[in-house]
């Protein structure tokens, strides 16, 4: 669902026409959707500074989930991929 941008976000609830309000409610400041959940949003942010490998990747804004996965590959760290997917689920 979430390579497919089809996680129950609220800008894909608001698309859907089950909410009205798109902000993320952590922050109050952007739109909820999988890139700002997951990687930009400041909250986030503090979690993944704490994986070495990530903190190079903290200003790299990213289009899409693919684009953020491709990202994570290209760092070329042992076991990364697999910390990532458990953090970005955790996180969820």
């Amino acid at each position: 669902a979430a390579w497919r941008e089809a996680l129950p976000t609220k800008k894909n609830l608001c698309h859907r026409e089950v909410t009205h309000n798109s902000t993320f409610e952590f922050c109050n400041g952007e739109e909820e959707d999988t890139i700002h959940v997951l990687w930009e949003c400041q909250v986030t942010k503090v979690i993944w500074w704490e994986i070495e490998p990530c903190r190079s990747n903290l200003s790299t804004r990213f289009t899409c989930l693919a684009d953020l996965l491709t990202g994570i590959f290209h760092c070329n760290e042992p076991n990364l991929t697999e910390l990532f997917a458990f953090v970005a689920w955790s996180t969820w």
